[in-house]
């Protein structure tokens, strides 16, 4: 079952442009060097996502089981983005998405600047 009551981003908002979304996906495999079918991204309300594994607030969530990305609106930055983008290709090519943050992936494709689309 999918069920979802009110979108946090509508349509014609700017976040909502799947073309950039996809062109900033491809441009995170080509830094990552990882392949992998794009993943399912949902934005939530800001404040909505809290980790069940520390019960905190965060910006970003990747579920493996199913694939899902999920984004806080009210922090919506493409930092957020690229860096569950990075979990999830790990999770792709290692079958780990590496939680602890050690891959240098998350430097080069999230921290240092690249091109935008």
């Amino acid at each position: 079952m999918r069920l979802r009551y009110a979108p946090a981003v509508e349509p014609a908002d700017p976040r909502a442009n799947v073309v950039f979304l996809e062109q900033l996906y491809r441009m995170m495999e080509d830094c990552a060097g990882i392949e992998a079918p794009a993943p399912f991204v949902v934005i939530e309300k800001e404040g909505a996502l809290v980790s069940p594994l520390d019960g905190l607030q965060h910006h970003g969530l990747y579920y493996s089981d199913p694939d899902l990305m999920l984004i806080d609106d009210g922090a919506w930055t493409f930092w957020s983005l690229k860096h569950e983008t990075v979990h999830y290709l790990l999770h792709h090519a290692l079958g780990n998405s590496d939680p602890d943050h050690t891959s240098s992936l998350f430097l080069t494709c999230v921290e240092l600047p690249f091109a935008m689309p």
